[in-house]
């Protein structure tokens, strides 16, 4: 029934895993308009339309800030519009909602992860990044996808060591792109 959210977002979301976005952003504004209390349909409709380039990031920027103080309490939301930001180049805005992420949901290890990128590879500070990945790997001390990122960059830093170790433990965790990673490092 296309009418009952769930089923609309399940077809978008079977559009987006088949990477037709036109018909996954379609069905994500029909969700959008007639239930825009769902929060699923935020991070979904921000992926697709990023796939449209400029256009779409400036699209997504604009629906997510039009929906994020509403929905703060689901923070996907916020990082799909922190994302969007970052995708803009506009660091400063990205940096204050991942920051919010991280104050709000400090159990979280995924908003300390994206600090990490973000300092990574956004604004090139090193050690805020590495700082960022020490409080996820604590947080999540066992987490494959911790040790897959925290582990990547350390191979970006070129300490490679260190980063086999971690990228061992992540493809023992069944994080595939590990592996890929470990190879190219060996």
């Amino acid at each position: 029934d296309p009418e009952f959210s769930e089923a609309r977002y399940h077809l978008a979301l079977w559009y987006f895993e088949h990477r037709d976005y036109h018909r996954t952003v379609e069905q994500l504004y029909l969700l959008h308009e007639r239930d825009p209390e769902y929060w699923r349909t935020y991070p979904l409709i921000a992926s697709a339309l990023w796939t449209f380039g400029a256009r779409g990031f400036n699209e997504a920027k604009e629906l997510l800030s039009g929906v994020v103080e509403r929905l703060a309490d689901h923070p996907e939301v916020l990082f799909a519009l922190a994302q969007t930001l970052r995708l803009l180049k506009q660091h400063k805005e990205a940096h204050q909602y991942l920051t919010t992420l991280a104050e709000n949901f400090p159990g979280d290890y995924r908003w300390q992860i994206a600090l990490g990128e973000f300092f990574a590879l956004d604004v090139r500070n090193l050690k805020e990044a590495d700082a960022h990945f020490r409080a996820a790997a604590e947080l999540a001390p066992d987490s494959g996808i911790v040790q897959f990122y925290y582990g990547h960059f350390l191979a970006r830093r070129g300490k490679v060591d260190e980063a086999k170790k971690l990228l061992r433990k992540a493809k023992h965790a069944g994080i595939s792109r590990a592996g890929e990673l470990l190879s190219r490092l060996n």
